[in-house]
């Protein structure tokens, strides 16, 4: 397919401050926003959520119309119950991520749908968590392979700030995107431009040149996943003694209004108010994420301007906080982290409803995160040390707590036990793109039985030392039929031309 260019400007009673272009490099389409500047923060929030759904209004209503689990949500919300839930969550998301519920207003205004349905869309685990608590086999499905490998021979290709300093290690962080097969072919990428341009050289290289605080190692004790030696029957792991971080008491995020739903979904009373804490979202970031029709960027994986990047495996512990926060909106505030510091306090805020388990890097230090947080906001962190591996799928492995887990995770886990360390990003692919499981394979390829309904609908590969992203469908350890779909430039964000 030729490369195809769309540009969408917005038209209508009130001037759109945000254009958008939409690029078909191959199956996956880019969308690019840009607003100018002057424009009042909610009027641009609306503005880039109004943009956003009118150049992707077919695939999210193409998606809205096939979606098995938003069609659980609008008839749990038929329920008195399920009325009150999406009621009090939608003032409790007002309350504290305004911007981002103005975000999904004009989303839904461009898409042409009903707001009350994106809103369910993006809240959809917690909701379903409400509905159906006992369901084990779960459609929100990931696998991540964090390789941190010794520095490499010679400068590196962007120096260290710090002269002197030890140079960072090789750090590669493989992702599979899976998800039900409704979503085929309903996704695409946001690039959001903070100043209605694409970055420059220059401040990418300024980008390059920023320090990175050490407040982290007070706010966690640093955790290793050592890797021993390797064997065809598989290493050994030692995670040591993760850092809980568990919200004071009380610290829990006061509901919306004087009800309230308790840990296990029943109805109890309350009276506290509320305040408005989110940040601003459109507040002088640059940023890119996966996203899937008519939710928030992003819920799969993305990075910005800052050098900050992040991909997400879903987590289904037993007993959701509800009212909480959605990890949707979590992860779209996680967009604007300017610094790994701000990025643990985002993705640990007190008062979350489910939590993620969030693989967290910035450039310049190349230091590879698995952070995992629980209902309330209870997380753990551990570092994958150079020379080591860490793989990740839909489970809490470090932070105890109790939790639902599916057999495909159970699988995933097991396999990647059996396979020896990845040595590069070939091997790292590789085992990605693992099938030997008949039943749950890594590679998520829809043809096993058992695991039939969810499938990978791509795989992503950041690459801190080369400073890139790059994106394929297919099998990734099958280098004759995965098929590059996008890559871009980490330090410019800039879309880089097929190699």
């Amino acid at each position: 397919m030729l490369p195809l260019a769309l540009t969408l400007l917005l038209t209508g009673c009130h001037a759109s401050p945000c254009q958008t272009t939409l690029t078909y490099k191959r199956d996956i389409p880019l969308v690019d926003v840009g607003c100018s500047s002057g424009s009042s923060s909610s009027n641009s929030s609306y503005s880039i959520g109004t943009a956003i759904g009118f150049a992707t209004r077919q695939l999210i209503q193409e998606r809205f119309r096939a979606s098995k689990g938003l069609q659980e949500c609008i008839a749990f919300a038929a329920t008195p119950d399920g009325r009150r839930a999406v009621d009090t969550m939608l003032q409790l998301h007002t309350a504290h991520y305004p911007e981002y519920i103005t975000e999904l207003r004009g989303l839904a205004d461009g898409a042409g749908v009903p707001f009350k349905q994106v809103l369910m869309a993006n809240m959809r685990q917690e909701l379903l968590a409400l509905a159906q608590p006992h369901q084990q086999q779960h459609e929100d499905s990931c696998s991540d392979v964090l390789l941190s490998l010794p520095a490499p021979h010679g400068p590196p290709r962007h120096p260290a700030p710090t002269e002197g300093a030890q140079p960072p290690a090789t750090t590669l962080i493989g992702h599979n995107e899976d998800m039900t097969r409704d979503t085929i072919g309903r996704i695409y990428f946001v690039r959001y431009n903070a100043d209605a341009s694409f970055p420059t050289a220059a401040s990418a290289a300024r980008r390059r040149t920023g320090s990175s605080s050490s407040s982290s190692r007070r706010l966690m004790r640093r955790q290793a996943a050592h890797q021993q030696t390797s064997s065809r029957e598989g290493q050994q792991r030692n995670y040591g003694q993760p850092q809980l971080q568990t919200p004071a008491a009380g610290a829990s995020p006061p509901p919306a209004t004087a009800s309230s739903f308790n840990r296990q979904g029943a109805w109890s009373s309350s009276s506290t108010t509320t305040s408005s804490s989110s940040r601003s979202s459109t507040g002088g970031l640059s940023w890119l994420g996966f996203v899937y029709a008519g939710e928030l960027a992003s819920s799969g994986f993305g990075f910005n301007s800052a050098g900050i990047g992040f991909s997400l495996n879903a987590v289904f512990p037993a007993a959701p906080l509800m009212p909480g926060f959605s990890r949707n909106f979590v992860s779209r505030q996680l967009l604007q982290a300017r610094s790994i510091d701000e990025a643990l306090a985002i993705i640990s805020r007190p008062g979350q409803a489910v939590g993620h388990s969030y693989n967290l890097f910035d450039l310049h230090s190349r230091r590879p995160l698995n952070v995992e947080v629980g209902p309330g906001g209870a997380s753990s962190v551990l570092e994958v040390r150079r020379g080591s591996f860490y793989f990740h799928a839909n489970m809490f492995k470090h932070l105890v707590l109790r939790q639902r887990i599916d057999d495909s995770s159970f699988h995933r886990e097991a396999r990647a036990l059996q396979l020896q360390a990845p040595r590069d990003a070939a091997e790292l692919l590789g085992m990605l793109g693992d099938t030997a499981d008949p039943e749950y394979p890594i590679y998520r390829h829809g043809n096993s039985t058992a695991d039939a309904a969810v499938v990978t609908l791509c795989t992503a590969l950041f690459d801190l030392e080369a400073g890139t992203m790059r994106v394929w469908t297919g099998n990734p350890g099958d280098a004759s039929s995965r098929r590059l779909q996008l890559q871009f430039d980490l330090h410019t964000l800039q879309l880089l031309e097929e190699q």
